[in-house]
């Protein structure tokens, strides 16, 4: 076309438009589907998912299947709102806090492997303030 108008076209700018490739029929189709599936999409507030956007666009005349309105919205990144259980957080941890080892990420809750050195800490604590030295030594020995 452009060379019947004397202007030139260099072989390697023709060969590299036609390796691109043409668009098809289907991804034309698709791109106009999607367009319309976004506007019916967009005066439904957002709120549609596949199943009752679907269903709202058999309704508005459009011959399109459930799965497509799915793959449709998936390549245009839409979706619909979620709702079910929200999951609150009322407080929020302290990088600064150090968690002992064990206690599972929580600040001051003993594993079951250290339930023992942990009764022994405070038995040798207690009879360390109620019995002498001497005895002391003996009954950690024993243990």
């Amino acid at each position: 076309m452009l060379s019947e108008h004397d202007v030139p076209i260099a072989p390697s700018t023709y060969f590299a438009r036609r390796a691109q490739g043409f668009v098809t029929q289907a991804a034309w189709d698709d791109a106009h589907m999607a367009n319309r599936l976004h506007d019916l999409w967009l005066a439904n507030r957002g709120l549609y998912g596949a199943e009752k956007l679907w269903t709202a666009a058999l309704d508005d005349g459009l011959a399109v299947g459930r799965d497509q309105v799915a793959r449709l919205m998936r390549i245009l990144g839409i979706e619909g709102v979620r709702r079910g259980r929200h999951r609150t957080t009322t407080t929020t941890a302290d990088p600064k806090v150090l968690n002992p080892p064990g206690s599972g990420g929580h600040p001051g809750v003993l594993d079951s492997n250290q339930l023992p050195g942990a009764i022994l800490g405070s038995l040798l604590a207690w009879l360390a303030q109620s019995v002498d030295e001497d005895l002391l030594v003996r009954s950690a020995l024993r243990l």
